[in-house]
């Protein structure tokens, strides 16, 4: 265990190095007005890290609507994936990450990231999963705007890289800051980022 925290150190490091981190909130992810920003600084060698998106207000943002699934879930667990797009939450889950895909004229892919998630959710639903999907589709929704605007993108995410099940990302404590998730995790003393 120890050999593989030292790595993730030298990777953590080498990443602090060699990008630009821009952390890109809710609204700013979520607001079609500001990517013409966000392409300005993707030419930076740029790394993003992103929020779930916000609509309006916090009360109708995705990271609300996810866990007024979660904590309903037991109303749809034996739907299946076609039935349960006609249910008012997720309704309002996908239609305002496709206006946001419509608006920047890119794939609507938010649906098929609910599919490829939902069944994950019927076999082991842990409110991480679910509280996560609204920065994945975040992540997506950017990876789509910059590859439309010749800009090479990746999406990574990071529970396929770090996994701690004594950890629950939905608490504020950890979703304010991933460096800070970094720093906690790794006990790295961290200066700053250059």
């Amino acid at each position: 265990m120890k050999q593989n925290i030292t790595s993730i150190k030298y990777i953590l490091l080498f990443i602090i190095e060699m990008f630009n981190i821009y952390k890109l909130g809710g609204t700013t992810i979520g607001n079609y007005k500001y990517y013409k920003n966000i392409i300005k600084l993707a030419k930076n060698n740029s790394l993003f890290v992103v929020s779930a998106i916000n609509t309006n207000t916090k009360a109708e943002g995705t990271t609300t609507q996810l866990l007024d699934i979660y904590n309903n879930w037991n109303n749809y667990k034996d739907y299946n994936y076609n039935n349960i797009l006609n249910e008012k939450p997720f309704k309002n889950l996908i239609s305002s990450h496709e206006y946001l895909e419509n608006k920047l004229n890119i794939p609507n892919n938010s649906k098929n990231i609910l599919e490829d998630n939902f069944y994950k959710w019927k076999q082991k639903s842990d409110i991480n999963n679910f509280v996560s999907l609204g920065e994945l589709m975040s992540a997506h929704i950017l990876h789509n705007f910059l590859k439309k605007n010749n800009i090479e993108s990746n999406v990574i995410d990071l529970q396929d890289i770090l996994i701690d099940t004594n950890i629950n990302l939905s608490n504020s404590k950890y979703r304010e800051n991933v460096i800070d998730i970094m720093k906690e995790r790794l006990d790295y003393e961290y200066s700053g980022i250059p």
